[in-house]
């Protein structure tokens, strides 16, 4: 069996790489870019046999969809799984040409059902289609919504890119004079998204599904995520939401869904509400696979071996608690805003609660 990994310096592919079969030969994936060295050498997994690079996708999405043909064919490769936002988003826009030209399986859900969750405005309107609480958002379609947008929210207001990731390009504004500035200063267009800010707890579910049936589902906090307001979680905890599970599987079994999903939710008091879904291999999916739940092995089993599909699985450890130490851990701290709370919060990232899993980029 072999299996291309793409990105395959991220954590997430690293979580991939560790938890498939040791039987099988593991081709990655890196985006060529203009170094002074070549980190394979370094940071290069034991457990991945050479390395190939492609074109960014971002600047030549078509080259990409040739490069990736290529190595398919060249490798002989069995599947490909893609890690990190964009190169999932443009492997699934190129999945049904990339599959045409060789006999891989491409892991990744079509295209027509993944830009629903990638797109945050399509979320919202399919989470109130099923009856999923979200934070109030309105796009901004001209500058001249303004006003009416200051009239119909209550400050604090959040403004995030439809497409964004990670919580890049999220704007916090905290009374109408300095959004309307900003507003009426910027290239504004229908691919920015106005939100009610709520405050609270972060929550995820994470799941894997066949045809939207649900196999496996599992539910976590983010203790501590790389920016004080949110982003990818580096310190995580398992935990069990049956409310969650019970949201996270509507929207798989709304969509027909097929492979990996995870949907970050914010806890307010006892409410739940959705602030978006990531259609794609999670920052924690390590802890998701130390605790029971090995959905990568899940993607090869289901959609390449065509293993019968099981029962659905919700049997995990609960409390397991997952640190990204470095470089997450250390580099968030010294992430500006530096404030007294920031430093108040270092005894979060380096003790270590029991049970834990600790891991970083350096881990074979």
């Amino acid at each position: 069996m072999r299996i291309i990994v793409l990105n395959c310096y991220s954590r997430n592919s690293l979580a991939v790489i560790n938890s498939l079969d040791k039987s099988y030969k593991i081709i990655g994936g890196t985006a060529r870019k203009n170094l002074l060295f070549k980190p394979d050498r370094i940071f290069k997994s034991p457990y991945v046999s050479l390395i190939f690079r492609y074109t960014d996708p971002v600047e030549y999405p078509e080259i990409f969809k040739t490069d990736i043909i290529n190595a398919c064919n060249t490798y002989k490769a069995d599947a490909v799984i893609p890690t990190g936002t964009a190169i999932t988003n443009y492997l699934s826009y190129y999945k049904s040409d990339i599959a045409e030209s060789t006999k891989a399986k491409i892991l990744v859900e079509d295209y027509q059902k993944l830009s629903q969750l990638a797109d945050k405005w399509i979320t919202c309107n399919v989470c109130t289609k099923l009856n999923i609480p979200i934070p109030k958002a309105t796009l901004i379609q001209t500058k001249e919504d303004v006003e009416q947008i200051c009239d119909s929210f209550s400050f604090p207001i959040i403004l995030k890119p439809r497409t964004s990731y990670a919580s890049k390009g999220i704007q916090f504004f905290h009374n109408r004079e300095s959004f309307k500035k900003y507003i009426l200063n910027s290239k504004i267009d229908s691919s920015c998204l106005v939100q009610e800010l709520i405050e609270g707890e972060l929550h995820d579910v994470a799941l894997f599904a066949k045809d939207g049936k649900v196999l496996s589902i599992l539910t976590q906090k983010r203790l501590l995520s790389f920016y004080d307001f949110g982003g990818g979680g580096i310190i995580n905890k398992t935990t069990y939401e049956p409310q969650l599970m019970e949201y996270g599987t509507r929207i798989a079994e709304y969509l027909k869904w097929n492979g990996v999903l995870e949907i970050d939710f914010i806890k307010q008091e006892s409410n739940y509400y959705l602030l978006e879904c990531n259609p794609k291999i999670w920052g924690t999916t390590h802890l998701t696979v130390k605790a029971g739940l090995n959905v990568v092995q899940q993607l090869i089993d289901t959609f390449v071996l065509n293993k019968p599909v099981e029962k659905r699985q919700n049997s995990y450890k609960v409390g397991l608690v997952y640190k990204w130490l470095f470089p997450e851990c250390v580099s968030s701290w010294f992430h500006k805003p530096m404030t007294w709370e920031k430093f108040s919060k270092m005894e979060k990232r380096f003790p270590f609660p029991r049970p834990r899993i600790s891991v970083s980029m350096f881990e074979k």
